[in-house]
């Protein structure tokens, strides 16, 4: 009997999967449980299993492809078995190699580092749903923003000592990302109000906090999630954190991966970025922007002039969940805590 191979679903918002690669062709064997197709959703590219053991025939779906979820693409057909009666065989396009139409990957999407004077790019893929979300988010929610500045010597301190225990310990490096989580967590768990979400006409207060990390892809932006990042001690943090965002650039991550964040954080200081504002990913009501540390002359107690290693950062909060004092405690909080990090878990 002919088994359908369709699109799969594997998010309750996926509405369509874009083919990335076959990795097994028209009219070859495959097993059940072996990886065939890679498909990439509005967030992750993810590994498609043959669904039985058998041939696979009647491809009708080709790298670049969007398709419904729910579409049957192939067959896996047993030995002698016919493709059901009116499925049509098809072949892979003749068209010429991708990187003679677009410059690009398997798929011909072009990347940034990719791009050319003159070249004319489809707005497809992860980068396409990254527009119209973001498009969404800033014309339906009323953003209101904020700007703080941090004396981060304390910080750097504590990163430090933590460093020289890692290395004792013979752990992973303690990221300056890594750190922000927590101290972020421990921040949200006392302003339920940041770590909420609007839906429909309801404000849920999340008992979990969910730290989304923005790393920036080739083909857009994608938020890895460290879940309960408050309970969490800083190894655990700094180790789930570096997995996370080195499977994120290498096109890793799994559903779950990407999934439940409550909060995001989007750090551009390692670009050199001074400051910026970051738009909201809804149904989150929160994003924290950072920017680079750099040395200050600022004024100390008592008139002492001093360089002080100074980040700025900015809260993005929906107007209609978070008003503007109960933001401003949060970041009056954690301004606190970044300039006198503890009572962390190593």
């Amino acid at each position: 009997m002919a088994i359908e191979m369709i699109m799969p679903k594997v998010d309750e918002s996926q509405e369509t999967g874009t083919v990335l690669e076959w990795l097994k062709s028209e009219g070859q064997q495959v097993r059940e449980g072996e990886t065939i197709l890679v498909i990439e959703t509005d967030k992750i590219a993810i590994d498609v299993e043959a669904p039985s053991t058998g041939t696979l025939a009647g491809i009708t779906a080709y790298p670049g492809d969007v398709i419904p979820t729910g579409t049957v693409i192939a067959y896996i057909l047993d030995e002698g078995e016919e493709l059901p009666e009116g499925v049509i065989k098809t072949t892979a396009p003749s068209d010429s190699p991708p990187d003679e139409t677009l410059p690009g990957n398997l798929a011909g999407i072009t990347t940034p580092s990719q791009a050319r004077s003159g070249d004319q790019i489809p707005l497809i893929r992860m980068r396409r749903t990254m527009a119209d979300r973001l498009t969404a988010s800033y014309q339906s929610i009323p953003h209101i923003q904020f700007k703080a500045s941090v004396d981060m010597t304390n910080f750097n301190k504590a990163r430090k000592d933590y460093n020289d225990l890692a290395i004792l310990r013979g752990d992973g490096k303690i990221s300056v990302t890594a750190l922000l989580a927590k101290l972020v967590a421990m921040t949200l768990a006392d302003h339920p109000w940041l770590n909420s979400s609007l839906q429909d006409e309801t404000i849920i207060l999340h008992e979990e906090i969910n730290i989304g990390l923005a790393v920036a892809l080739d083909n857009g932006l994608i938020a890895p999630v460290i879940k309960n990042a408050d309970q969490k001690g800083i190894r655990e943090i700094a180790a789930e954190s570096t997995d996370l965002i080195t499977r994120a650039r290498e096109e890793r991550l799994t559903n779950a991966d990407v999934k439940e964040a409550t909060f995001t954080i989007s750090n551009l200081g390692p670009f050199g970025v001074e400051q910026f504002y970051a738009i909201i990913n809804p149904p989150q009501v929160g994003i924290l922007a950072i920017g680079a540390t750099r040395p200050e002359v600022v004024v100390m107690k008592g008139g002492a002039i001093a360089a002080r290693p100074i980040m700025c950062f900015t809260l993005s909060v929906d107007h209609r969940v978070v008003d503007g004092v109960t933001a401003a405690r949060f970041i009056t909080d954690l301004k606190a805590a970044l300039e006198n990090p503890s009572f962390m878990n190593y």
